[in-house]
This record gives C-alpha cells, sequence and structure tokens, in this order.
C-alpha cells in the first residue's frame, strides 16, 4: 500500500512512517526531489534532468537489486539487508570483467558500467546493439513529476 508524505520545515518530503526520503516498504521515492530542493536552497544551479536521469539509473539497479534477492530467498520477499548487498554488488560490477569497485556508466545508454577504457572497448561489440535500443528509448522517455513534465 501506498504510504502517507510528511514535509519538513524545510519542505523535503519523506515517507510518514519510517521518514525515509526512499522508501521501498511505503513505495515513495522522494530523493530526486529533495536533491533539487536542497541545491535550489544553497543557490545553486539546478540541471533536473541530470538529477532525473541519474535517479532513473539507480532505479533500474534497485530492481535487479530486488529480483536477485528475491530469487536467492525461494521467491519469498526479500529483506532490505539483502536487497541492499546485491544493489550494492551491481552498482559497482564492471560488466565486461566483473570486478567490483569504482566503475563509470556507458555515457550513451547508462545501462552498462566499466571499470577502465579497455573493458569499454573488449565490450563494445556485444554491448552495441543494447547499447543503441537503449538509448533510443532514453531519447523518447517523457519525464514528468506530479503530470508536469520536467524533460523536452
Amino acid at each position: 500500500a501506498m504510504g502517507e508524505v510528511v514535509e519538513d520545515e524545510d519542505g523535503l518530503c519523506y515517507c510518514k512512517k519510517h521518514r525515509r526520503e526512499l522508501c521501498h516498504e511505503c513505495m515513495l521515492n522522494f530523493a530526486s526531489t529533495n536533491k533539487i530542493l536542497k541545491k535550489e536552497a544553497k543557490g545553486k544551479d539546478v540541471n533536473a534532468a541530470k538529477i532525473f536521469q541519474k535517479q532513473a539509473e539507480k532505479n533500474q539497479d534497485i530492481l535487479r537489486a530486488m529480483a536477485l534477492s528475491q530469487a536467492e530467498g525461494e521467491g519469498a520477499e526479500a529483506d532490505s539487508r539483502l536487497i541492499q548487498e546485491r544493489y550494492e554488488q551491481i552498482a559497482e560490477t564492471c560488466t565486461a570483467c566483473g570486478k567490483q569497485g569504482k566503475v563509470q556508466r556507458c555515457s550513451k545508454c547508462k545501462s552498462a558500467a566499466y571499470c577502465g577504457k579497455e573493458c569499454q572497448l573488449s565490450d563494445w561489440t556485444a554491448h552495441k546493439k543494447e547499447c543503441k535500443r537503449r538509448a533510443k528509448q532514453i531519447e523518447n522517455e517523457q519525464w514528468s513529476m506530479g503530470g508536469v513534465p520536467v524533460l523536452p
């Protein structure tokens, strides 16, 4: 069930029950919105499109982590600790060599992650088709917040 929202004195939003910015139990996510509000409060320039794109990439990794966690739990609902462990593994794993650590996302599609240029080049033949498909999908996505478009 969807959770209720609470707003703090700075206008930032959280789930009311757990006081979380990102609450998987209440199915609420205010991470991007709150990040924009925090930057605006500091008088910084805000690139909302970039913030929402980064959150979308993170969401893909979270969904993959949830699927892995549920598979490990024999289909049972996975606990948040296991989901977090799988998310950290996915978010920091090179697509080509499987090495864990600091990775950078493919600049075109954002779905593949690489630990270095050598891995990116060695994986290009395998990644090329998916990269073009995903980049086209991203280009055609309509981003909105509260029903208001935030990207052209």
